[in-house]
Formats: structure tokens, C-alpha cells, sequence
């Protein structure tokens, strides 16, 4: 099971990057001060616990993932692996929680894994673009999964999960209109924070979960900029 690091061994850099090119991501990090990046679990409950996590809350992801645990792992020692999912019927994934959809993703990643050519240490040598293009060929990992797992279980510091609804709220509250900004505009934007994309991500996340005092706050040092 993962658990917590306050943050990446890259973070200094990313900060001080970051700072240069917007400031606010600065000040967003001093009021994340609590906050902690998930730290890498192994490989296949990485990519389990995004497809659990897609399209539902934060909260509604960990409800049914703690119950996905207990039915794979009845002793609580928080272990996930594909021949304990493998021996779970599809009727037994849906009472954790699962929709027959995501039941169906997580068995097909557990075969994946499974399948003796594959290796994940192999695979965490390989680019980001070679990373993605290998996770999406499996059902139900999208681009989307593919880049948390590039950020969180591979810890890539340049990753920018450009239809994640979080960064494009966050993004365009602080630099937009006020509404999500489109893909293309966030590109746009994004490019100077390269290569700390992943950290300006998180950092929008962290933004979005404060109150609106908060967030008024921050947006002021945008303003001031």
C-alpha cells in the first residue's frame, strides 16, 4: 500500500522553477505545507488503485478501495496483487464497489501483469511517451491513468495531465476566466513550467481543495504579478 512523503526528492528544484515563472505556485506550496505526495506503491496497485479512482471522488475512491483490500487481503496486511484479484469473480469486485466496467479493467490488468513477458521494472526504464503508449494498450488504463502512474509510481517530475478536471479548474481560476481551461490553452500556458509540469499539477490540486478565503488569497498574488 502506498503511503506518504511530504514530497519528491526533485521538489526544491521544481520549486524554485516554478517560482520564477509563476509565483503563485509558490505561495500555493506554503499553504499546502500539510500536504503529502503519494508515494510509490508497487507497480500493479498503482495503476489498481487509478482505475478504482476514475471519474468518482476522492472519498468514494477510498471507500471502495479499502473494501477491494479487505476482500483480496481478509489478514489486512494492505497487500493487492494480480493472482489475489485473479480469484476474485467479477460479482465479488462489484460488491467492493466496483462498477462491471472497472471490475472488468482491474482482472484485465491483473492478467497483464501475469503475462510472463511482462515486466514493470522494465517498463520504468522507458520514456513517458513509451510508458503511456504501453499502459493505454491495456483495457481501461487511459491516458489519464498512464500519467498518475508516470507522477506517482514512477515519480516523473514533467507530466501534465491535460484532461484532468482538477488542473483545468485549478488553471483556469487562477489564470483563465474563472471556468476549466481547455486543453489547448493549458498547453499554452504549461509550457514555460516545463520540466516541472507534474509538481504545478499538484499544486493546482492543492489550490482547488483550499476555501474560498484561501483561494482569493492566492489568486491576489496573481493579481499583483
Amino acid at each position: 500500500m502506498s503511503v506518504a512523503l511530504p514530497r519528491p526528492v526533485w521538489w526544491p528544484q521544481a520549486l524554485q522553477h516554478l517560482g520564477e515563472v509563476a509565483p503563485v505556485f509558490v505561495e500555493i506550496d506554503r499553504l499546502a505545507t500539510a500536504a503529502a505526495w503519494r508515494a510509490p506503491g508497487d507497480a500493479f496497485t498503482s495503476l489498481a488503485r487509478a482505475i478504482v479512482g476514475q471519474q468518482i471522488s476522492v472519498k468514494a475512491a477510498s471507500s471502495v478501495w479499502q473494501r477491494l483490500l479487505t476482500a483480496v487481503d481478509p489478514d489486512g496486511a494492505g497487500l493487492l496483487s494480480p493472482p489475489a484479484v485473479l480469484q476474485l469473480a467479477a460479482p465479488d469486485l462489484r460488491a467492493c464497489g466496483l462498477s462491471e466496467r472497472k471490475a472488468e479493467y482491474v482482472q484485465a490488468l491483473a492478467r497483464h501483469f501475469s503475462a510472463p513477458d511482462f515486466s514493470a521494472a522494465a517498463l520504468a526504464q522507458r520514456d513517458n511517451a513509451e510508458v503511456v503508449a504501453e499502459l493505454t494498450a491495456i483495457r481501461g488504463i487511459g491516458a489519464w491513468t498512464a500519467e498518475m502512474y508516470l507522477m506517482f509510481h514512477l515519480q516523473r517530475p514533467d507530466v501534465l495531465p491535460v484532461a484532468d478536471l482538477g488542473v483545468r479548474a485549478g488553471a483556469g481560476s487562477l489564470f483563465g476566466q474563472g471556468g476549466p481551461m481547455g486543453a489547448a490553452e493549458l498547453r499554452r500556458l504549461a509550457a514555460p513550467w516545463t520540466p516541472f509540469a507534474s509538481a504545478a499539477s499538484w499544486l493546482l490540486w492543492r489550490y482547488l481543495e483550499y476555501d474560498p478565503e484561501l483561494r482569493q488569497q492566492v489568486r491576489s498574488v496573481v493579481a499583483s504579478a
